[in-house]
């Protein structure tokens, strides 16, 4: 447990020693290898995570942790096929996780189904009000290229209301509004 604090308290080299102590101890837990592959995804090491995430799923194939944190990073890799893919699997589990539908918001967005992923975010924000499309004041690259999605599906659909409104709400949290229009 000391393992996965770490790795996702911004501590993930701390984290992933930890995890790898854990693992030689007990190299078939698979909640344990799924908790490697987030500590990887944490340290930027993307394809080992990929690998971690798929011998985890190897080991258990209900642990919906692995398929969802694997359907996170996939949708970040620019692969939502194969994240929403994971994502269904998780929510399979857990309908109302929240970081799962979330994900799936984003990955819908990705492949351009706009009313799908405006569901999705309001389902995850009625789960989690933290979840948003832009997640704190230091937009990521990652959240100015869904900011850059939600500006075309603006322009693409002048009248959806709803996704004018994220649009609005993740400008707003990316802070790239001035004050005089807050």
């Amino acid at each position: 447990v000391l393992g996965r604090a770490y790795a996702t308290t911004g501590r993930p080299a701390e984290g992933l020693a930890q995890i790898e102590r854990a693992l030689e101890l007990d190299g078939s837990c698979a909640w344990l290898v799924a908790w490697r592959g987030e500590a990887l995804r944490r340290a930027g090491r993307s394809e080992e995570a990929l690998e971690a995430f798929g011998r985890a799923a190897a080991l258990d194939d209900r642990y919906l942790y692995t398929f969802a944190w694997r359907g996170g990073l996939n949708r970040w890799l620019g692969r939502p096929e194969e994240a929403l893919a994971d994502l269904d699997r998780a929510l399979d589990f857990k309908p109302d996780y929240d970081f799962a539908v979330s994900e799936r918001a984003r990955a819908l967005l990705a492949i351009g189904d706009w009313t799908g992923a405006m569901d999705e975010m309001n389902l995850a924000a009625s789960l989690n009000p933290k979840c948003a499309w832009v997640e704190g004041a230091q937009a990521t690259e990652s959240d100015l290229d869904t900011l850059r999605q939600l500006e075309a599906g603006a322009r693409e659909r002048p009248d959806d209301a709803l996704l004018h409104a994220w649009l609005g709400d993740s400008q707003i949290a990316a802070d790239l509004v001035s004050e005089d229009v807050r």
